[in-house]
């Protein structure tokens, strides 16, 4: 028999919200709610920690130990990893050089106020 998608009923958060709730909202709201406050989070993160790219990196250690057998051993130079942090970076809207949120991402979440906080 054919289970569907690995994946289930994506929308199923939505499903139950409403109920719960008593407001009606589809998956695309949520989502759009999650990537606003994911931009949010990240925002803050930058303007009050310096978070950028340089402190995203600092893991990279942790997946260079020669005895790893987990699959995640990354290469001295660790350029697997760097170049999936640069596809994070574009799937998200940020910049790969800092890795802050691009004033074009947050415009088009309606944060132009936080983009302009940050100075992007």
């Amino acid at each position: 028999a054919d289970t569907g998608s690995i994946y289930g009923d994506t929308s199923a958060e939505a499903v139950m919200y409403r109920p719960c709730t008593g407001i009606d909202m589809d998956i695309n709201e949520m989502e759009r709610i999650a990537e606003r406050i994911v931009n949010l989070e990240r925002a803050v993160d930058v303007r009050n920690f310096g978070r950028c790219r340089e402190v995203d990196e600092m893991v990279i250690p942790h997946f260079q130990w020669p005895e790893k057998c987990d699959r995640t051993h990354i290469s001295e130079d660790a350029h697997e990893f760097r170049a999936l942090l640069d596809r994070y970076y574009d799937l998200r809207g940020w910049d790969k050089t800092t890795g802050w949120p691009t004033r074009e991402k947050l415009e088009e979440l309606g944060l132009s106020d936080v983009a302009d906080g940050l100075g992007v």
